[in-house]
């Protein structure tokens, strides 16, 4: 991976934020506690807020659940006044209104990918993932999070490489409005900017292979095409596997738009990593 460039984003310092790379940081700063997940509707969820910022904010887990209620000003004690109501009425409604927001609280909501629940409950033995109050054994997480994932078939696979990227200190988001499977950042997002996108193939078309890597090469990315040496059907065959990537990465000569078409402007290098 010598070819990625690390480009940080102005104002932001990784050294004020610890960063947890492995699970024996990670279980040290929850307190060598697992957390409990909810299935909730398709989403798996961390309601602990305190454990999800320390997911979010310092491995780059997760992502918060977005609540529009937050935005809005709370139930009208409108709601709750009557005609002509004195200052004690609405007193009493604005009371009224205060009681009835808080049978519906606005949390905090942490919702894990498919794969991040499985890394951080079969493979890092972080989280328990529960179905109402009963916990679910590993092959139960993993064919629901199979299930989940938009492409089950490549479910395995993709995981293989998620995990690889995630134990040589990489944060792993989603890459798909980059058009491949995923994105990897150095300390996190909130701190640079992607260094490549990843994209898990066997076979490449050259034309796909040419757009993603000047889109990427354009946004100062570089393209890693990502496969595994065997397929990938249960989390036992991720220990076995090996996980192959290239680099690569498009560099532009020559800016000149009017020559541009009739001069050699493109210089494709590959490094080989396992």
């Amino acid at each position: 991976m010598d070819l990625l460039v690390f480009d940080a984003k102005r104002n932001k310092n990784p050294l004020e934020t610890p960063v947890c790379f492995q699970k024996e940081d990670l279980h040290e700063m929850l307190g060598n506690q697992r957390i409990d997940a909810y299935l909730n509707g398709g989403l798996v969820q961390i309601f602990d807020e305190q454990a999800s910022r320390i997911l979010f904010e310092n491995a780059g887990i997760g992502q918060w659940l977005d609540d529009d209620r937050k935005e809005s000003r709370g139930v009208s004690s409108t709601c709750f006044c009557q005609e002509d109501g004195d200052d004690n009425s609405h007193k009493i409604a604005e009371k009224a209104a205060e009681n009835w927001s808080e049978q519906s609280p606005v949390y905090n909501i942490l919702v894990l990918s498919p794969m991040e629940t499985v890394l951080l409950s079969i493979d890092w033995q972080i989280v328990n993932v529960k179905n109402m109050q009963r916990v679910l054994t590993d092959n139960e997480i993993w064919l629901k999070m199979r299930d989940y994932d938009d492409k089950p078939e490549e479910f395995g696979k993709c995981y293989a490489v998620f995990r690889f990227l995630k134990l040589n200190g990489w944060i792993v988001s989603s890459g798909l409005t980059f058009g491949c499977h995923f994105l990897i950042y150095c300390y996190g997002a909130q701190f640079y900017h992607s260094s490549a996108g990843v994209l898990i193939t066997n076979e490449i078309d050259p034309q796909r292979l040419l757009t993603l890597t000047r889109i990427l090469s354009h946004n100062k990315k570089a393209l890693i095409v990502a496969n595994t040496s065997e397929d990938v059907q249960s989390f036992e065959d991720v220990r076995k596997v090996e996980v192959k990537i290239v680099t690569m990465k498009t560099y532009f000569l020559e800016r000149d738009v009017a020559v541009m078409s009739n001069k050699q402007n493109e210089i494709y290098e590959l490094t080989n990593h396992t």
